[in-house]
């Protein structure tokens, strides 16, 4: 209970972003992503960290961060 008080704290306080967001396009979207969008975002949100996966391959994304070990 005391983490979900403490989470509910940092949003109405002053907390800013933070975490790993990770995304993941094709080769015809990283266009859009890449340069000015992906470096805008950087610089607002300081506190995030993004991973670009780019793939014209089909896969499970969910399958994918499973296998990874990467589970929240």
């Amino acid at each position: 209970m005391a983490e979900v008080r403490s989470a509910f704290e940092n949003v109405a306080g002053d907390a800013r972003p933070s975490g790993l967001l990770r995304i993941a396009v094709t080769s015809i979207a990283e266009q859009f992503l890449s340069g000015p969008l992906i470096a805008s975002f950087a610089e607002v949100h300081p506190g995030i960290t993004i991973d670009v996966t780019v793939t014209d391959d089909m896969f499970d994304i969910v399958a994918a961060v499973q296998a990874s070990g990467w589970v929240r």
